[in-house]
Order: C-alpha cells, then structure tokens, then sequence
C-alpha cells in the first residue's frame, strides 16, 4: 500500500471500533470503554501499537469477552 493512503493503526482499530459503533448509531452503549457500557473486547498478546505492521495480521486473541463475560 501507499503509505499516505494507509491508515495509522489507531485509526485501524476505531475504523472497528467506535466508527462502527457510531455507523450502528450504537456509539451510546459500545465502541469504547467507559462506565456504563457494553463491554465487548478482545485481549491480544501484544500491543497491536508495537508490533510490527507487517505481524499485526499475525496476532491471535487470547480472550474474547461479550458483554464483559
């Protein structure tokens, strides 16, 4: 890809996100965390901000919780 048409991986991440939270008009109750709303993550094992972009796509979940369970 062209790196001025590449994302930066924060962008990555709230385009999966909050972007689609607020494209669902769910962004009241899920797309970030904050008191009060659905808690639906995933934990990796690593900082997707330090890993190298080209291992990103390489990074399983450890644990995936919906609505906080």
């Amino acid at each position: 890809p062209l790196p001025e048409q590449s994302l930066t991986m924060y962008q990555a991440i709230a385009t999966y996100t909050k972007n689609g939270a607020y494209a669902l008009h769910e962004e009241k109750i899920r797309g970030t965390l904050a008191l009060g709303k659905v808690a639906d993550f995933m934990v990796l094992p690593q900082d997707p901000f330090v890993c190298p972009i080209p291992q990103v796509h390489t990074l399983k979940p450890c644990a995936t919780y919906l609505a906080g369970e």
